[in-house]
């Protein structure tokens, strides 16, 4: 779940210092053990997390964040099918390289 997490806090595209500000962390740290493995996101961060926008096309989709099953994105109504689409596919490459292997 962490190396999921890890790739849609890269693709919001903004600082981890923003990213806690928006989740309304005190500061970024717990950012930071999300990275590294070490923690994860209470349910209230998640939902905040499941809105933040993803190069203004899309949004995290918090079922592929839990479950690794699905898409990485979810396009927002006006977004370009061919952007989320191409997001989304960036997502899951990322994610793939990122997971232990043999897992």
């Amino acid at each position: 779940m962490c190396a999921r997490a890890c790739v849609i806090l890269d693709l919001v595209g903004e600082s981890d210092a923003w990213i806690a500000e928006q989740l309304e962390y005190a500061t970024q740290s717990t950012i930071g053990s999300v990275r590294r493995g070490e923690a994860f996101f209470d349910t209230e961060r998640l939902a905040k997390l499941g809105r933040l926008p993803l190069a203004r096309k899309a949004h995290p989709n918090l079922h592929w964040l839990l479950t690794g099953e699905g898409r990485p994105v979810l396009g927002r109504a006006d977004a370009d099918v061919a952007e989320v689409e191409a997001l989304a596919t960036l997502a899951a490459k990322r994610a793939q390289a990122q997971e232990p292997r043999g897992a």
